[in-house]
């Protein structure tokens, strides 16, 4: 089955990473079953799929039937190896899966990734303010580029929806997310992880040309790459947020 979730690298390298973090599991979210359809692929329709409630962050997430939920809690830390900050992890595995999906997460403003995280971007911890010009919030998100910001309103709720530039040393990528400030408790924004839309690879020829032509947006999505966008887009409709 094919669907916006599907493991990327980025996903399994974040999964890796974390995994060496502390850790802390709170057993205080709730699952739900909903009749309402969901889309998984334009040419099925499932009768039913089922909502995840954490009402530590307030928000309730819808999934595939058949994808068990999850969340961490894991801190950060500084150079010098002491925790700063926290951030909450949602997860969702597949039964045939050894390793979860890296979904959504939440996080203190003073959080820090691991100095040994080689983290893909760098993303900012503050409250955002979606009142702000759509120009203004690519320079708060704090990404190393990104391409189509905007806002679109979710359950009477303004989120912000992107694509976010990655990289390491072998590729250079986009990634779809949305973001959602919470102002929950001690936790702020909420960041939702969605398909992978291109990637350039190092060894490529004309590697820095395409590079540039991704951040342009001159380059083909696969049609396939398009249903999985719209996946991720029809999910996101579904979101509420306490």
């Amino acid at each position: 089955m094919k669907n916006y979730l599907k493991l990327s690298l980025f996903s399994l390298a974040i999964v890796l990473i974390i995994s060496g973090c502390v850790q802390k599991n709170k057993p205080n979210n709730k699952v739900a079953t909903s009749t309402n359809p969901v889309i998984n692929n334009p040419a099925k329709v499932t009768s039913s799929f089922k909502f995840f409630y954490d009402d530590v962050l307030g928000v309730t997430i819808p999934y595939e039937p058949g994808l068990t939920p999850s969340v961490k809690e894991e801190e950060g830390m500084n150079d010098d190896g002491k925790s700063v900050g926290l951030r909450r992890v949602i997860y969702l595995k597949e039964a045939s899966s050894s390793y979860p999906y890296f979904f959504a997460f939440a996080s203190t403003p003073d959080y820090l990734f691991p100095p040994t995280a080689g983290c893909c971007f760098d993303y900012s911890h503050e409250p955002v303010d979606v009142s702000l010009p759509e120009e203004t919030l690519s320079k708060t998100l704090r990404f190393r580029h990104l391409n189509n910001v905007r806002k679109i309103d979710v359950s009477g709720k303004t989120i912000i929806r992107f694509s976010g530039f990655g990289g390491d040393e072998s590729s250079d990528w986009l990634n779809e997310y949305a973001l959602a400030p919470l102002n929950k408790g001690k936790f702020t924004n909420i960041l939702f992880t969605g398909p992978r839309i291109y990637d350039v690879s190092s060894e490529d020829e004309n590697y820095q040309e395409k590079v540039k032509k991704m951040k342009e947006g001159d380059f083909k999505i696969e049609d396939s790459t398009k249903l999985e966008i719209e996946e991720f887009d029809r999910l996101l409709k579904e979101l509420k947020f306490n």
